[in-house]
């Protein structure tokens, strides 16, 4: 039997150019707000844990202050007690006059009782001022020193610095693993999704990694690229990204090797569109009883096999299942195929 057969092409491929960088480096600032530098905790290429002491600043500002306050809160305490011991030394008088006083003695234990009430109002008062600059020391009494520690593993690089030096570098914190970071075009970001592996080509060595896509971001960087910014973009993309005003999207992936190369190495990852569904003509789908069909090619005989399709566009349908890329389908079958019949293809497809 002679017949057309139609070849599935092959799914499209989507290139990431791209940049290959350490997953996490931080550079750490000298911040004059938090003081001057008073430690050091580290030395150059020292390998640190996260939460593990880098350096830490003294703020003698904020030192001083809290020094004045200790000392006012001491002097409030010493009078505080000042005050209670009058008030007892006045509650024991009381006690010791006797009822049979003569009449004067009216006068006198009401000037106590005022004398005792202007003290305990004295006393309110200084539990009042206490209260407040307890809650003043509590605010500031961790800004005194200031410890900066390591927000994950890495290799620490130190920065000579004085102690003149604002705004300079102190530090550097590098997560040693290695990724490639690359921006894909607004076109073909939906093609990809976390999990999705990347064949990659390292131009200064040729060598071939696999890769695995880690994250996609969701924020373009267009921006960022045509005002020259650090990016994975090269020169062709910044150029033709300000030229087409398309924007590019960061995708993140994953390395199976960390040698052999270094960070500012260029590359290029090859993956095929994860949603491309495979492509058939409208021709070749036959409709029996509310389902679709095709007759696939196999060893040049002939077997009908139920399709899920959506349509495409006038010419092409697009199959969610039944037949897959580089299946060979008969692109106009006729009522007289059958199961199993034998298959000379005049002509091929795609």
């Amino acid at each position: 039997m002679q017949a057309n057969v139609y070849t599935i092409s092959s799914p499209q491929n989507v290139y990431l150019d791209g940049e290959i960088q350490y997953v996490q480096q931080q550079n750490f600032m000298q911040d004059t707000t938090k003081g001057t530098i008073d430690t050091i905790n580290v030395t150059d290429k020292q390998q640190v844990k996260k939460g593990q002491a880098l350096f830490t600043y003294k703020n003698d500002t904020v030192i001083q202050q809290y020094d004045n306050l200790s000392d006012q809160l001491k002097n409030l305490r010493s009078t505080y007690k000042q005050i209670q011991q009058q008030l007892t030394d006045i509650s024991k008088a009381q006690q010791q006059v006797q009822q049979a006083q003569i009449d004067s003695s009216v006068n006198t234990t009401t000037t106590t009782n005022t004398t005792k009430s202007s003290l305990q109002s004295q006393l309110d008062q200084n539990n009042q001022q206490q209260a407040s600059i307890k809650k003043q020391l509590d605010s500031i009494k961790n800004n005194r020193y200031t410890t900066i520690t390591a927000p994950f593993d890495g290799n620490i690089s130190l920065t000579a610095i004085t102690n003149t030096d604002t705004n300079k570098s102190i530090l550097t914190l590098t997560d040693p693993k290695m990724q490639v970071v690359s921006n894909v075009s607004e076109k073909d970001v939906l093609k990809l999704k976390t999990g999705q592996t990347v064949k990659i080509t390292v131009y200064g060595t040729t060598q071939d990694i696999n890769g695995t896509i880690r994250s996609i971001g969701t924020e373009s960087i267009q921006a960022s690229i045509t005002q020259g910014s650090t990016s994975t973009a090269s020169a062709t993309q910044s150029s033709s990204i300000s030229s087409a005003n398309v924007s590019y999207y960061p995708v993140y992936i994953d390395i199976d090797k960390q040698y052999g190369f270094h960070p500012g190495f260029h590359v290029q990852g090859t993956t095929t569109a994860e949603n491309q569904l495979p492509k058939i003509p409208i021709s070749s789908v036959l409709n029996e009883n509310s389902k679709n069909y095709v007759w696939v090619v196999n060893n040049s005989k002939l077997k009908k096999v139920e399709v899920t399709t959506e349509k495409l566009n006038d010419t092409y349908m697009q199959v969610k299942s039944g037949v897959n890329f580089g299946d060979k389908i008969i692109s106009k079958p006729t009522s007289s195929m059958k199961e199993g019949a034998t298959i000379n293809a005049t002509t091929t497809e795609n």
